[in-house]
């Protein structure tokens, strides 16, 4: 028997195996489906915004599209130096409140500082935070907390359509769900207590308030440059189960 037999053979069992595991991973992470709740959560969105003069617009008009009947919009300009604060206003008008973040304390990466400024501003039961170049659709919020309220969980992470310019990020962008899908049993994330098979996406998290307090928040780790997967170890490390869904329509 020749190496070249081995390694051919040893190479399609890897592949069938990692093939084999996407699909199994994806009959797991689900598509997150919108329903009727009563009572109905309160949530605040809340947007970290600095120097995001061309996406925030685009941004806002999807957040003030959402179904869900009970929503505040916060953003935070985190002392942009571009037109950032002028269009939320023009987008926003009454119906979302722009707040001026506060100077950078030592110890905090700037990303930890803005959410945690928004945190402490935010009056709902569910707190969506999500960035300022990101676009929801208009029932991505009602699916994502009516999760959260079927499975009773404290997070709900989101794998998210990436629309990519140029080359590279074609390239590059879509190995984010790809790895998650194709690298371990997602199933892990869902059942295991372990806070280190925890997983949280920036652009679009969702926690309930009561998870997000009793991890301490952003507050908790403030210098942790990964700040979404920080804070989906810390919400597991109190006891608070977390959910991966498949938001990419």
């Amino acid at each position: 028997m020749s190496w070249d037999f081995v390694f051919g053979r040893l190479l399609t069992l890897l592949l069938v195996g990692h093939v084999g595991l996407i699909l199994w991973n994806l009959r797991v992470v689900v598509r997150p489906r919108a329903r009727t709740l009563d009572p109905v959560p309160s949530v605040s969105i809340l947007v970290p915004a600095r120097n995001e003069e061309a996406d925030i617009g685009d941004c806002l008009r999807s957040l003030l599209g959402q179904t869900h009947p009970d929503v505040e919009i916060i953003v935070l300009d985190d002392r942009s130096t571009d037109r950032t604060a002028p269009i939320v206003r023009a987008v926003g008008g009454d119906r979302v409140r722009l707040i001026e973040g506060s100077e950078l304390p030592e110890g905090w990466t700037g990303k930890n500082w803005a959410c945690h400024q928004l945190a402490q501003e935010a009056s709902g039961q569910v707190l969506c935070f999500v960035d300022a170049d990101t676009q929801l659709a208009p029932d991505a919020v009602s699916s994502v907390v009516s999760t959260l309220v079927d499975y009773q969980v404290g997070l709900v992470a989101v794998l998210l359509r990436n629309d990519t310019e140029g080359v590279a990020e074609a390239a590059l962008l879509p190995m984010v769900n790809h790895a998650v899908l194709g690298l371990f049993p997602t199933s892990l994330i869902h059942r295991s207590g372990n806070p280190d098979l925890a997983i949280g996406f920036g652009p679009f998290l969702t926690v309930s308030r009561a998870a997000y307090d009793a991890a301490g928040g952003h507050a908790a780790h403030p210098g942790h440059v990964v700040d979404a997967m920080r804070l989906a170890r810390s919400i597991k490390a109190a006891g608070h189960e977390i959910r991966l869904v498949n938001g990419t329509d």
